[in-house]
């Protein structure tokens, strides 16, 4: 895959990393290993992005998860042109067979928005032990999926922001430490880099002043509210 000023494949952080450090080719592997372990965190802790994928609730009311999520933004339908977010329900019970029947507190009588308490229509679970996300309200729709990615791809080179190379890199340097046995001073020196990289991450993904202007704005009126 082609770079771009944005995007760099991991492998190739780790190839400078080794290329940096005058260490053995033969240990590429073993830091590319070490790297995946820095974008799992990166991904879940740091980085904005995420993952929206169109899946196919069944006609039982379920979602496989894509085998790449670890955290759940949320499940929405397409309406009027918006996202219309479904509600978690926590006391949802999860059947422990496979796909065989509706969770128990289904309920087709739905109320609208039009009568008291303006209850969604609706609503989800998540099983991450069985790593399926049970439904109820939109059997058998398409709906939004919107996740946290692990950032990591079995079936094509891996790529990440390159803002994230420092980190990799700081992270790397860390595990290189681990292996060599350096001392305790040492790797807390190294650890403080990893913390600094990916604070400084963060502090790159907060919203820009115009954006928290117009949230501001938006919430303010001329007349009073109650």
């Amino acid at each position: 895959m082609a770079e771009t000023t944005g995007i760099i494949e991991l492998k190739k952080i780790v190839q400078r990393f080794i290329l940096k450090y005058k260490l053995p080719d033969d240990d590429f592997v073993n830091y590319l290993e070490h790297a995946g372990d820095a974008v799992r965190h990166l991904n879940t802790y740091a980085i904005s992005a995420y993952n929206e994928t169109t899946e196919t609730v069944s006609s039982l009311g379920v979602i496989s998860m894509p085998s790449d999520m670890t955290g759940l933004i949320g499940v929405a339908l397409t309406y009027r042109g918006e996202l219309w977010y479904f509600t978690e329900k926590q006391f949802m019970i999860i059947k422990t067979a496979d796909d065989d029947q509706m969770p128990s507190d289904y309920d087709s009588n739905w109320q609208t928005y039009g009568t008291t308490g303006a209850k969604n229509q609706y609503y989800f679970r998540i099983d991450w032990k069985g790593r399926k996300i049970y439904i109820d309200g939109a059997e058998g729709q398409d709906v939004k999926l919107q996740y946290i990615s692990s950032g990591l791809d079995l079936l094509a080179p891996t790529t990440v922001p390159a803002i994230t190379t420092t980190a990799i890199d700081a992270y790397l340097r860390w595990a290189q430490g681990e292996i060599e046995g350096k001392s305790i001073n040492e790797q807390m020196k190294r650890d403080r880099k990893w913390e600094n990289e990916v604070r400084l991450i963060k502090v790159n993904g907060l919203p820009s002043y115009r954006e928290i202007k117009d949230y501001f704005f938006s919430m303010t009126t001329q007349a009073a509210q109650r």
